[in-house]
């Protein structure tokens, strides 16, 4: 090393050695670190309270697809007792221009009666 760079080396260690912390500044300091574990562990309580909200909905909305699944065998259930007649179901299908599979459906849903089974489709075709 040259003597120039020796004296600027020596000249920035003396610097940082004189500068001290006082009581006041290690006070400060301590409360900053203070804060900063607080606000660490408030976020974390945070993080563990969003878990637990979000393993909440997760089971709600489980139950609900349940219920809802369990509500539509029951409907399944029900509609498939409904006798229909085959001459119904035909001319539900050549009226409404529909297939015999919907036409059977829309039968059974009105209970294998065809003048409502009818009315409920033409009031239908007259929202859309």
């Amino acid at each position: 090393m040259s003597p120039t760079e020796e004296d600027k080396k020596q000249q920035a260690d003396a610097g940082s050695d004189g500068e001290e912390e006082t009581p006041q500044e290690q006070v400060k300091s301590k409360k900053d670190e203070s804060n900063a574990m607080e606000k660490l562990t408030d976020l974390v309580e945070e993080k563990q309270m969003d878990e637990n909200k979000m393993k909440a909905a997760f089971q709600a909305l489980r139950k609900q697809e349940e219920a809802d699944k369990e509500a539509e065998r029951l409907l399944e259930k029900k509609l498939a007792a409904v006798k229909v007649n085959k001459d119904d179901v035909a001319l539900v299908a050549q009226e409404m221009e529909i297939s015999t599979q919907q036409a059977d459906r829309k039968l059974r849903e009105a209970d294998g009666d065809v003048v409502k089974c009818l009315s409920t489709l033409v009031s239908a075709a007259g929202v859309q």
